[in-house]
């Protein structure tokens, strides 16, 4: 759906149409209606704090793994060396 927002928005770009904010909601509504999606029509239940902790929450989990799978453009040099190195060495 991203990517069908910023078509619609790069479109009115290259067309110089001006657009307020209430066009960019009219058209965002628009838009998840044709795709059938639930629009939020009150300001929910969950307070701006509590999405930030949880934004956090779900970052830190998301980091750790991360982490663990990070490997550098050194790392893969390296590893790449050591395997033509052992694979020069069986020659």
């Amino acid at each position: 759906m991203t990517i069908a927002f910023l078509d619609y928005a790069e479109d009115m770009a290259y067309e110089h149409k001006v657009m307020s904010m209430n066009d960019w909601i009219n058209a965002t509504d628009k838009l998840l209606k044709f795709r059938e999606k639930n629009i939020l029509t009150h300001f929910g239940k969950i307070t701006h704090k509590e999405s930030v902790d949880k934004a956090e929450r779900e970052y830190e989990k998301y980091r750790v793994i991360q982490d663990q799978k990070y490997l550098s453009s050194m790392d893969e040099f390296y590893n790449k060396y050591l395997k033509e190195a052992k694979e020069n060495n069986k020659s």
